[in-house]
């Protein structure tokens, strides 16, 4: 989606990918950056998800991952598919 800037010049969006087993959280992290930050925000239930969305040819600018899921975490989906995005892991 394209958006006007404050001089009328369009511009992309920032797109992101939430990733997280608990749907109260998808739900928070998808509201907040679609209302506070203008994003376009898609969510998914784990990383299986992530990896299959992103092997229909999906894109996404930033990544929100649980780093523990059930089916497929965070870590995982590093480990299983080291060029599916080029990353800066923030953990604790």
């Amino acid at each position: 989606m394209e958006s006007k800037n404050e001089g009328g010049c369009s511009r992309s969006r920032i797109s992101a990918l939430i990733v997280d087993d608990d749907a109260m959280i998808r739900k928070i992290h998808k509201t907040m950056l679609e209302r506070l930050f203008n994003m376009e925000a898609k969510t998914v239930n784990d990383g299986k998800e992530a990896v299959e969305l992103h092997r229909c040819g999906a894109n996404f600018d930033i990544i929100f991952m649980d780093k523990e899921m059930p089916i497929m975490d965070g870590h995982e989906v590093l480990l299983y598919h080291g060029t599916f995005i080029h990353v800066k892991v923030m953990c604790d």
